[in-house]
Order: C-alpha cells, then sequence, then structure tokens
C-alpha cells in the first residue's frame, strides 16, 4: 500500500497544528 505525497503532508500538518494548539500561545 503507496502513502501519497498529499497524505503525507495532510498527517505532518496535522501534527503540527496540533502541536501547536497543545503548547498554546
Amino acid at each position: 500500500m503507496k502513502i501519497w505525497p498529499v497524505q503525507d503532508a495532510k498527517a505532518r500538518f496535522s501534527e503540527l497544528l496540533d502541536a501547536c494548539v497543545s503548547e498554546g500561545p
């Protein structure tokens, strides 16, 4: 099963966003 670059980028973005939210301002 191949992972598309779009899905990988989406996962990375989601991870980054989650990290930003958890850290907070």
